[in-house]
């Protein structure tokens, strides 16, 4: 999407100028560096550049012998440009970096892709490479789904109508209950998968999130996700979801997500993409078009999808339940469920600021003060969080929509210009061959803001609490049961 604002005179955010030693492949230098990383993170005078995120955390696992053999295996294995890009990594201290699930390093990860089995169709060097180039600069992530070649459309087109009508005759012996959300099953033609717009937007953004702010955590889910386990397993809270616990386990069940119980407050949940993620990973692996998604985008967007659509997205076609969107990307409560079981770090809620008529026409009321909005907005951002947020693109200045148009990207900073005027630094990843940040004043995403994924504690700082209406319906069941209920009389001696 093109950026509709003026950038004129923008100060691009201040950066960390620390002087850090460079790098090579060698073990003595590498080994410097480790030190030097290691050390400055015991003093919290002495931050890592750009990101908390990179400090090296305890990792009884590996060594430093481990580290420095990983790294040179690596080196040995990628061409010249990853090559440089392994040591742009390590020198921004992102490669030694384990804030992963697992505390896994970014290292670790990487090496674990070059030297375990991939999924058929994968090549390791390819997710090598697209993985350092995307960890580099996040900014590169983009929805653009590419178009497929025409000499492999019909084979696909024909895989994809076969597993349909087993589908459908499935269905017709078990149908679904009429409640549950279904994928859309239909037989595709060639324009129903011969597409480049993706509306995968709210993924893309989630991804961009996990490579800018966990690097080591990306690469994990880029291993397990191309591994023949084709799954990756994440330990969150259940507080992540939900304060109550009954309620957490009634809304993994709506989204039909596989967990396991682990205690009384953690959950271990499983994430999958669907079955047609990995044909269309591998037409980005081996015709990926110019501006297009990487094959490491395909996999991981897919996956986002799949959770948040409640397993009933399908990647060839881009389509998923026709309960959201026609069919089309995932809604504002969906992203935010995808968000809180894909990160560890407390979950989010989704914020809506402002109330439209039933026509999508005018708006009548915004639900927050504009400094309000904004404070919130801000004080997320300093806490080091991205925020996915959804604005209105036609509201004109008496509240009146010259269309329903909206649109999700990601906010990732915040800046000032030369006159003081103050702008939200974003990602876009609809916005065709622009690889780089985008920025909108203050005053005009607040103006415009319908909806913005916040991290809980924000939440309830904020935000006037309800009772969560699932819970309040359990009571009510609860109470009227207890009304009903009738003392029992022992039964009468034979």
């Amino acid at each position: 999407m093109t950026d509709i604002l003026t950038t004129n005179n923008i100060i691009s955010p201040t950066r960390n100028t620390q002087k850090i030693p460079d790098v090579s492949a060698s073990n003595s230098t590498f080994t410097n560096l480790v030190n030097y990383y290691t050390s400055n993170t015991q003093n919290p005078a002495n931050k890592l550049p750009d990101n908390p995120a990179y400090r090296v955390l305890p990792n009884n696992r590996t060594n430093l012998s481990d580290n420095s053999r990983m790294y040179k295996e690596l080196s040995s294995f990628v061409d010249k440009k990853s090559q440089k890009n392994l040591k742009l990594l390590l020198n921004k201290g992102k490669l030694l970096a384990n804030e992963s699930n697992d505390k896994s390093t970014t290292l670790e990860n990487l090496y674990k892709i070059m030297t375990k089995p991939r999924e058929r169709g994968f090549d390791a060097k390819i997710l090598i490479a697209e993985t350092l180039e995307t960890l580099v600069d996040p900014y590169i992530i983009t929805q653009d789904f590419g178009k497929t070649p025409k000499d492999i459309l019909p084979q696909i087109i024909d895989y994809e109508n076969d597993r349909v009508k087993q589908k459908l005759e499935e269905e017709k012996k078990n149908p679904l209950p009429e409640y549950e959300r279904k994928p859309i099953e239909k037989i595709i033609t060639a324009k129903d998968i011969d597409f480049s717009k993706g509306h995968t937007c709210p993924a893309a953004s989630i991804e961009f999130d996990l490579a800018d702010k966990k690097p080591a955590e990306f690469v994990r889910y880029i291993e397990r996700l191309t591994s023949p386990d084709k799954c990756v397993t994440t330990k969150i809270k259940y507080s992540n979801i939900s304060d109550d616990m009954p309620a957490a386990i009634s809304i993994m069940a709506d989204w039909k997500i596989d967990y396991k119980k682990l205690n009384s407050e953690e959950i271990e949940v499983t994430m999958r993409p669907d079955d047609n993620a990995y044909p269309r990973a591998e037409i980005q692996e081996r015709f990926r078009a110019k501006n297009s998604r990487s094959t490491v985008d395909s996999i991981i967007q897919s996956t986002f999808m799949q959770v948040g659509s409640a397993k009933t997205y399908n990647s060839l076609t881009d389509l998923r339940s026709e309960d959201t969107g026609g069919g089309r990307g995932l809604n504002q409560q969906e992203i935010a469920f995808v968000e809180s079981i894909s990160d560890d770090d407390g979950g989010k809620d989704s914020v809506t600021y402002m109330e439209l008529d039933n026509d999508l026409t005018k708006l009548l009321k915004y639900n927050f003060d504009p400094k309000l909005t904004e404070k919130m907005l801000i004080e997320t951002l300093n806490k080091n969080k991205n925020i996915i947020v959804g604005f209105l693109t036609d509201l004109d200045d008496k509240g009146n929509l010259l269309s329903s148009n909206g649109h999700e990207v990601l906010l990732t900073g915040i800046t000032k210009d030369k006159h003081g005027e103050m702008y939200f630094k974003y990602n876009d990843t609809d916005d065709g061959d622009y690889f780089a940040p985008s920025y909108i004043k203050v005053k005009e995403l607040v103006r415009t803001l319908h909806h913005a994924n916040l991290p809980k504690d924000i939440v309830k700082k904020y935000v006037p609490q309800q009772e969560d209406p699932r819970l309040q319906l359990i009571n009510d069941l609860w109470e009227l049961k207890k009304q009903n209920q009738t003392p029992q009389l022992p039964a009468k001696a034979a």
